[in-house]
């Protein structure tokens, strides 16, 4: 069973009280505090599911996912420090735990209640305007208006119910600044609208409309930063970002053991692996799955999307890599199997600064104690990608990261 952000919030209150390292716990509370919101957001964005890998809104999606796992890194952070903070009384004492246990449920019902209802509603909100979005921009041709709508209800907002009815041409470049939510809990929408019936507005007149009304991070396109969370509302007022990233560092390099886990990853599954098949076999079959972009497709335990490019694939079925120890082309019908039954999953930050990229590594067990993985990441355009599949020779090394999943018990 998945720990829970409660278990994992005792965790923390216990090893602070102790003043021992709670590191790995802030790691789990920034994974579980990401499976919430990324859960709500997969949600509402319509048909995700049926979205093609190679289109600008599921590049989007996917990056958008992205961010909120860094937002919830920021958002652990920050919690653990107040926790911190309340630690010590206004005199400089210590707290009992059990005073401790007492202020933390202040804390607790701040941050996940409070505040986690208001980000749940927010990635729920960017979810489905953003595919609204991508929607109409691609069917702008036959429908080429859309009009503001809000709830109309007592709970709307002023400002946003002077915009109700409102008509905007989707051809305005900056027509996605507009496209709610305008503020947090936020439930207007843009909806389609065929028929230009009345004078239409422009973007830029509803933003001086609303005036200070909306703040900088909502007055963005979305879609274009494929953001659901700006930099401004990553806790920097709690935590700055360059220690926000030092923390994040840390956690970076958690291995195996910092979780608790066991030396050897068990597991019943045999490798039963085809020692017949040839690097000409497999190049059959791959050419046999590529699609008009010449890609394989896949998808992992989260139902993710992943590609597997036939440059990548041409580079790890010939020379060294068909050879002793390394003979991939023989662990190739297996990626599937290690992406939606994987042993453990990791999460890794690769680069520095600006160029900081994250990288996924899937690890597989098997009954003979083979380990298979497969790792990917973002390329260039956005899309998640294989990178390599192999079979793990340095066993242990490799267990290092987010620990996004581990092996059933």
């Amino acid at each position: 069973m998945p720990i829970s952000i409660k278990s994992i919030i005792d965790n923390i209150l216990n090893l602070l009280h102790k003043g021992e390292n709670t590191l790995s716990n802030q790691a789990l509370l920034t994974v579980e505090t990401a499976n919430t919101l990324t859960k709500s957001f997969n949600k509402a964005w319509h048909n995700a599911d049926k979205i093609a890998y190679d289109t600008p809104d599921y590049q989007a999606y996917q990056s958008m996912q992205l961010n909120i796992f860094r937002f919830s890194a920021a958002k652990s952070i920050a919690q653990v420090q107040a926790y911190n903070a309340a630690l010590l009384k206004q005199d400089g004492t210590k707290r009992t735990f059990h005073e401790f246990q007492q202020e933390a449920k202040k804390i607790n019902t701040t941050y996940n209640k409070a505040y986690l209802n208001t980000e749940y509603n927010h990635a729920i909100a960017v979810g489905q305007s953003t595919s609204s979005y991508y929607s109409a921009i691609a069917n702008k041709d036959k429908v080429p208006f859309v009009m503001f709508h809000t709830m109309g209800d007592a709970n709307v907002r002023n400002e946003h119910a002077a915009l109700n009815g409102k008509i905007f041409n989707l051809n305005d470049k900056s027509i996605g600044v507009i496209y709610p939510p305008l503020a947090y809990n936020c439930r207007c929408e843009l909806i389609p609208y065929s028929l230009a019936n009345k004078e239409t507005a422009t973007p830029e007149q509803a933003i001086k409309q609303l005036g200070d009304k909306l703040s900088p991070e909502f007055a963005i396109n979305r879609a274009d930063k494929k953001e659901v969370f700006t930099q401004n509302q990553m806790y920097i007022s709690h935590v700055a970002w360059q220690e926000q990233n030092q923390i994040i560092n840390k956690m970076n390099d958690l291995s195996y053991k910092d979780f608790n886990l066991q030396e050897k990853i068990q597991s019943k599954t045999p490798l039963n692996l085809n020692t017949t098949m040839t690097p000409e076999d497999v190049k059959k079959q791959f050419k046999q799955a590529m699609d008009k972009n010449n890609n394989v497709l896949y998808e992992d335990f989260q139902k993710r999307k992943i590609i597997l490019s036939q440059d990548v694939f041409q580079f790890h079925t010939e020379g060294k890599y068909v050879k002793s120890p390394e003979n991939r082309h023989l662990y190739f019908e297996k990626i599937q199997e290690v992406l939606t039954q994987p042993s453990e999953v990791y999460l890794k930050y690769f680069g520095k600064g600006k160029e900081i990229s994250p990288s996924i590594r899937y690890i597989k067990a098997y009954e003979d104690g083979t380990q298979i993985i497969v790792q990917g990441g973002w390329n260039n355009e956005g899309v998640f990608e294989i990178g390599s599949w192999y079979k793990n020779e340095k066993e242990n090394n490799n267990r290092v990261g987010f620990l996004i999943k581990k092996s059933e018990k």
